[in-house]
């Protein structure tokens, strides 16, 4: 077994050398800009308990902020933003595939425009007039509707409504409802943009022999000047006139996601992507990768995938953040989860990933095994076991509750080397300044 190890952690040393992963290697190369500037948040206020106090009236007169969200989503998801990410902004735009006022926020149907020759022959749209028969009827929808089949078709309607209500913003902001925004992260950057040019903003996705697009998830930010430019291209196709009633002369019936396909006419129209990644973040701060160049002094902007409960928890302690004149940084975001560690946590996935290690010759493998290859490795932080696979990690998360494996239905144990965590920190932070990075691409 000694051998084995000993040899397992010789390949993880050249794995490591040769293939550590793409996104530590890029962001290790890539320049940033430092800017120290004033918060835009004013953080006494909050001793208020009125959390919209902090933010200055003028905050939001250049940003438009949109949310897309699903009719399903409705009674169940939209509350729990609307009490926390989207709480304070004053002029907030929702569209969802039925017309309905929900509080004092009118809910737009993105769909309402769409002309025959887009849903004829598309089963997609049956799941649309149900909704419609449904919603009308005061009937409540499953959380689990086929209601998502009709997400991709919502974004450019969308955009084009969107422009004609409010061409006179610099920036459009577009977010889905399990998605956090940083809000003073967001305006120090937006600061430093130029609205006139064509900038389309996000996290990039990387499909094969397709351009790169921004993950709709982790929030899509387009310029007035890139908004225009395709709510120029579409005035031409409009259906009487109506925003809203093509969809680009693209089929989406077989197309995955309508984030993917706006980086494809936008790219027709010589807009490419700007991708912020770790700044724009796809993740949430329990599986964020922390590590020194994955996302340590990088500020957050945005984070994805949040649950009610993760919305509430996260709001609730960026409000409180005393008196920081810093940007918040993915530092700082560590320290919230970072009491949620332990040695060791049984039912658990803490997401290990670097390297996996198994032996079906060796049955009698161990999770003590498994813990003492990452211990032999000095770059691991963290590893993964389930019967006769030990998976480990240079990069350190928290992770989430998972009694058995999905795939190999076993029962996963995780393990955190704390010591290694703590000297990192040690070396590590604080932070000397904020690192803005650059795009890439």
């Amino acid at each position: 077994m000694r051998v084995l190890l000993g040899t397992v952690s010789l390949l993880f040393l050249l794995y490591t050398l040769s293939t550590t992963s793409f996104s530590s290697s890029i962001l290790s190369r890539r320049a940033y800009n430092s800017w120290t500037d004033n918060p835009y948040l004013l953080r006494n206020d909050h001793a208020s308990g009125d959390v919209c106090a902090a933010f200055p009236k003028h905050a939001f007169d250049s940003i438009q902020v949109v949310l897309k969200i699903g009719a399903a989503e409705v009674d169940s998801k939209l509350p729990a933003h609307l009490r926390t990410v989207s709480s304070c902004v004053p002029d907030l735009l929702i569209f969802s595939d039925f017309e309905e006022d929900i509080g004092r926020h009118h809910l737009y149907d993105a769909l309402a425009n769409l002309q025959q020759p887009y849903r004829s022959a598309n089963p997609d749209f049956d799941i649309y007039e149900k909704i419609r028969q449904q919603r009308s009827a005061g009937k409540p929808l499953s959380r689990s509707s086929d209601g998502w089949k009709l997400d991709k078709y919502k974004f450019f309607p969308m955009m084009e409504m969107v422009w004609d209500m409010r061409q006179h913003k610099k920036w459009f902001l577009f977010i889905e409802l399990d998605t956090y925004v940083v809000w003073d992260n967001l305006f120090r950057w937006l600061s430093h943009q130029d609205p006139s040019q064509a900038l389309y903003v996000g996290s990039p996705v990387w499909p094969k022999d397709k351009p790169v697009f921004a993950h709709g998830g982790s929030g899509i930010i387009l310029s007035q000047g890139t908004l225009h430019t395709l709510a120029s291209k579409g005035q031409k196709m409009r259906v009487d006139g109506l925003p809203g009633s093509h969809q680009f002369g693209q089929d989406l019936r077989e197309e995955c996601c309508g984030d993917e396909v706006l980086a494809k006419v936008l790219s027709s129209h010589g807009i490419f992507l700007k991708g912020y990644w770790p700044m724009i973040n796809g993740e949430k701060a329990t599986t964020v990768r922390f590590g020194k160049n994955e996302q340590w002094c990088e500020p957050v902007i945005t984070l994805h995938h949040l649950s009610e409960d993760d919305l509430d928890d996260m709001w609730h302690w960026e409000m409180k953040r005393h008196g920081s004149l810093k940007p918040l940084l993915f530092e700082e975001l560590f320290l919230h989860i970072e009491p949620s560690l332990a040695p060791q946590r049984t039912n658990w996935t803490n997401l290990s990933e670097d390297i996996r290690i198994t032996s079906p010759d060796l049955p009698g493998q161990s999770l003590e095994e498994c813990a003492r290859a990452c211990s032999d490795e000095t770059k691991c932080y963290q590893y993964q076991y389930r019967k006769d696979t030990c998976d480990l990690s240079y990069t350190f998360r928290l992770g989430y509750s998972q009694h058995f494996d999905y795939i190999s239905d076993q029962e996963v144990t995780s393990g955190w080397i704390l010591e290694r965590i703590a000297e990192f920190k040690k070396y590590n932070s604080p932070c000397r300044e904020a690192r803005w990075v650059h795009s890439n691409p």
